[in-house]
């Protein structure tokens, strides 16, 4: 969020007045990592700065994307062990299409 920020020549105190927050120091805490902005505060630097919302975050998304991944193939497995019923065969052809779609 800070690199975007900087190349914009905005100040935190800018940031701040745009999101109408009473204290910036806010925004210091998201640019260090230590506090997690909302969605809107997201949606905000995405229209500001025009960038993907992904960009922003891409070390969180390669953890939550690897967390993801782990997560689908254990739930896989326990699908697999149940009765294999309509249900769960479109249960698991999603995971799997999910598997494809972020890269297993």
């Amino acid at each position: 969020m800070r690199t975007y920020r900087k190349r914009s020549r905005l100040t935190q105190a800018d940031i701040g007045f745009l999101l109408q927050l009473s204290d910036s120091s806010l925004i210091s805490r998201w640019e260090h990592g230590q506090r997690s902005p909302s969605a809107d505060v997201v949606r905000v630097y995405q229209l500001l700065f025009e960038m993907p919302i992904d960009s922003l975050f891409e070390e969180e998304a390669d953890n939550i994307s690897d967390t993801l991944r782990e997560r689908i193939k254990l739930l896989m497995e326990q699908l697999e062990e149940l009765e294999p019923s309509q249900k769960v065969r479109c249960r698991i052809a999603f995971l799997e299409a999910t598997l494809a779609r972020i890269g297993a």
